[in-house]
């Protein structure tokens, strides 16, 4: 179900490459399919995504960064940008499940709408299937831009193979 509502479906299909090993970006495509209360819509979408390995910093820290670009099309077809720097430090471990604490930069744009976020996070990470995943409860201050909502909490599961 998408975000409209109960009166909206979406399918999507992609494909992605990391074109050069020893570059840590992956190019993505993919074509989204949308049936609507009101219309349907195909939206073609390409973009770049980052992969840079967390890094090791002096006194236990971690740093983490994220960033993607790109465009997509359709009815309402925009450029786009969206990426996250975070510091965090492992405080708590026990067998597979890790406790951590830190804080964060967010920051996103697109055509009519932008943001940038800074704030503390706590993340747990544990295994999940064969995936790890992680859970990030963040309070995120807007210090820049007009997207909605405004400063607030946010919480994020997110899973990796």
């Amino acid at each position: 179900m998408a975000i409209s509502g109960p009166h909206e479906r979406e399918l999507a299909a992609g494909l992605s490459a990391r074109p050069l090993p020893g570059i840590p970006l992956r190019l993505a495509a993919e074509l989204r399919a949308s049936e609507g209360a009101f219309h349907d819509e195909i939206r073609p979408a390409a973009y770049v995504v980052s992969e840079f390995l967390p890094m090791r910093l002096p006194h236990g820290l971690r740093a983490e960064t994220y960033f993607q670009a790109g465009y997509v099309g359709g009815r309402y077809a925009t450029a786009f940008f969206d990426g996250q720097a975070r510091i965090e430090r492992e405080f708590a471990q026990w067998k597979d499940f890790r406790l951590g604490a830190g804080s964060g930069v967010w920051g996103g744009a697109q055509q009519g709408s932008s943001r940038l976020d800074i704030g503390p996070a706590a993340t747990a990470t544990f295994p999940l299937g064969p995936a790890r995943a992680r859970l990030s409860a963040e309070y995120r201050f807007r210090v820049a831009g007009d997207a909605k909502p405004d400063s607030g909490p946010a919480l994020t599961l997110s899973a990796g193979f």
